[in-house]
């Protein structure tokens, strides 16, 4: 897969970064490999490593989705929980006011739980459901681990908000005891754009972690299970 400007925004990058990598890679060109820091060296070889692992993902996520024309089994997409994740994601994504060159931790988190749910394809029946609230503090972790990066901060977030939202997306499905949770679940922080693939590097491998070993219906598969 190509490195250019738009398969760097397909993956995830920001306008930011994208113009980051541009300028370093014209310095390079002009300059040399020795002109460039040890970091801006990391970070185009970043660029590198994420179109790899983006390709490597797309071409698991066809041959899942292969096996699971062939079996009958209902994409994970479909699910009232996978539902449920989008619509707090978009939530987060819609209540977060960010400033300049700053992303939402609490979309990234929810960007790679839907990405494992994807990849992984749990049934999402009510065994696995069941076991979904040992993510919840994991989960909080992770966006507390965004707080301790530079230049990061605690946004606003209105949780009476998302219960409106959710209850009127979903008036069939809710139910009031999955939102009698601590209030460090719903905390919301921001962190600097140039951050971004480190800590959606370290919540992936948390999440895919999670993702393959709660779910029942995921940790069963053992090895057969996609890496």
């Amino acid at each position: 897969m190509k490195i250019n400007a738009e398969t760097l925004a397909q993956i995830g990058w920001t306008q930011a970064q994208i113009d980051r990598y541009y300028k370093l890679l014209n310095r390079k060109q002009q300059f040399g490999y020795g002109s460039l820091s040890s970091n801006d060296r990391c970070f185009l070889r970043s660029a590198h490593t994420a179109i790899d692992n983006f390709e490597k993902a797309r071409q698991a996520d066809l041959v899942a989705a292969t096996k699971r024309r062939a079996s009958g089994v209902q994409p994970v997409e479909t699910k009232l929980h996978y539902r449920w994740l989008t619509a707090t994601r978009e939530e987060y994504a819609r209540q977060t006011e960010l400033r300049p060159n700053e992303v939402s931790a609490q979309v990234i988190v929810h960007d790679e739980m839907l990405r494992a749910l994807e990849k992984f394809q749990p049934l999402l029946d009510q065994v696995d459901t069941s076991k979904r609230n040992k993510i919840d503090n994991p989960v909080a972790d992770l966006v507390a681990l965004a707080a301790s990066f530079d230049g990061a901060r605690s946004a606003s977030f209105d949780h009476n908000q998302l219960q409106d939202t959710l209850r009127s997306q979903f008036p069939d499905s809710w139910n009031d005891r999955w939102y009698q949770a601590t209030d460090n679940l719903w905390s919301n922080v921001v962190i600097r754009d140039t951050d971004e693939l480190e800590f959606r590097s370290l919540v992936r491998e948390q999440i895919e972690f999670l993702t393959r070993t709660v779910y029942p219906s995921v940790a069963g598969r053992g090895s057969s299970v996609a890496a």
